[in-house]
């Protein structure tokens, strides 16, 4: 599991869309009534926290389709999405999703998390690009906005280091190595990453930046063992083409979402949600 998402992130560093303390807020919806909120405790607007959710208990689908047309009702026991503990029995109203743009009527700052609408985890105000403002604060990244990035097309050889984890998948000072191929940017970036026994395709991944520097925004999910886990980064760097072979520095921040699909064990949707680490980053071009 370690090799296969570490490689998968070294992938972007050569043209992945758009990766480290955790974040500890959650984001603010524009929705006046508050449904769907995450909570601890207590909501707004009349509203019951329920499995860790504003919303209201129910036993039809009418009373549900008051707070929203697209909610139901569902038994706590069947809603993924949630975090409902096993004493909190009583059926809640939310709204069901298979993909995140289901979520939109809800605002930017919603995204589909195992099959229900919920707050991005990663999202905040005026982020440079929608779902990546909590990694675009870590001090690794910078995260730019420019659409004349540098060519990366070449091949590299390089590795990143950890310098920050707040997860088991990776150790501080980590060192992994990897090389890649960067074949196009006409239409975003395609290539190939490759550590040992390991490779990974890139196809037209999306790049923002200006003159030398560049910046790679990436929300993809991993397979480990039939689960899917999304994971969301961003890779900033610096193209030297003054130096004797070109050289790519930088940095890398990545976030586990909390969204899940397939066949996941209790412990793989209990140990990724809001975890992740900080890289730094260092290539040499071979041409």
């Amino acid at each position: 599991m370690k090799s296969r998402i570490f490689l998968h992130f070294i992938g972007m560093l050569l043209g992945m869309v758009g990766g480290c303390s955790v974040p500890n807020s959650e984001p603010t919806t524009g929705s006046e009534s508050h449904f769907l909120t995450a909570c601890d405790d207590s909501c707004e607007s009349g509203l019951s926290c329920l499995c860790g959710t504003c919303t209201q208990s129910c036993t039809t689908l009418s009373e549900c389709q008051k707070l929203n047309s697209a909610a139901v009702c569902v038994a706590s026991q069947s809603d993924a999405g949630s975090t409902c503990e096993q004493s909190q029995t009583m059926s809640h109203c939310d709204v069901t999703c298979q993909v995140s743009s289901d979520c939109s009527a809800f605002g930017a700052d919603f995204f589909c998390s195992r099959g229900y609408c919920r707050l991005d985890p990663l999202s905040r105000t005026n982020e440079p690009l929608p779902g990546y403002g909590a990694l675009c604060n870590q001090s690794t990244v910078t995260c730019a906005t420019d659409v004349s990035p540098p060519s990366l097309v070449n091949n590299y050889t390089g590795q990143a280091t950890v310098v920050l984890s707040s997860n088991a998948l990776w150790g501080v000072s980590d060192v992994n190595a990897f090389t890649a191929v960067i074949a196009d940017q006409t239409n975003g970036l395609t290539g190939t990453v490759t550590l040992p026994s390991f490779t990974i395709n890139i196809q037209n991944a999306a790049i923002r930046g200006a003159g030398s520097a560049f910046t790679v925004y990436d929300s993809t999910f991993v397979e480990q063992n039939g689960c899917n886990l999304e994971v969301r980064s961003v890779l900033s760097g610096i193209l030297d083409i003054s130096a004797s072979p070109a050289t790519v520095t930088g940095g890398l921040a990545l976030r586990f979402t909390g969204n899940y699909s397939g066949n996941c064990t209790p412990t793989q949707i209990d140990t990724y949600p809001a975890t992740g680490a900080n890289f730094t980053v260092a290539a040499t071009r071979s041409q």
